[in-house]
């Protein structure tokens, strides 16, 4: 990307268009990502997005929470439901980080 900047015009809008196809899916299968950011967004062989690093995501429920379910999980990554899942907790890029993280609140996933 550095070597082609700037951009044209058609392929910055071509990347917002996956960006929120990324989100959109992201929803539709009960995830908040919680470190949606340009560094956790690789282009594939093909020239798509593809958003990585799954560390800090959480499963939603239908209310848009992050509350546990009622098997105790919250985590939408590789850990175990017994393990540490807090949710209110700081994560990922400070220059990225919602003010509703900073404050505390629990993500929902306005947060991405």
């Amino acid at each position: 990307l550095i070597q082609q900047r700037p951009l044209p015009l058609p392929t910055y809008i071509l990347y917002a268009a996956q960006m929120v196809a990324i989100l959109q899916c992201l929803r539709n299968a009960g995830v908040v990502h919680r470190d949606f950011k340009p560094e956790n967004l690789m282009i594939n062989l093909q020239g798509h997005l593809v958003l990585v690093d799954f560390g800090s995501a959480r499963w939603l429920h239908g209310d848009g929470s992050t509350a546990p379910a009622a098997d105790g999980s919250t985590h939408a990554g590789g850990i175990s439901p017994t393990e540490n899942t807090t949710t209110s907790s700081f994560v990922g890029t400070a220059e990225y980080t919602a003010p509703e993280t900073l404050a505390g609140h629990p993500p929902t996933a306005a947060l991405d």
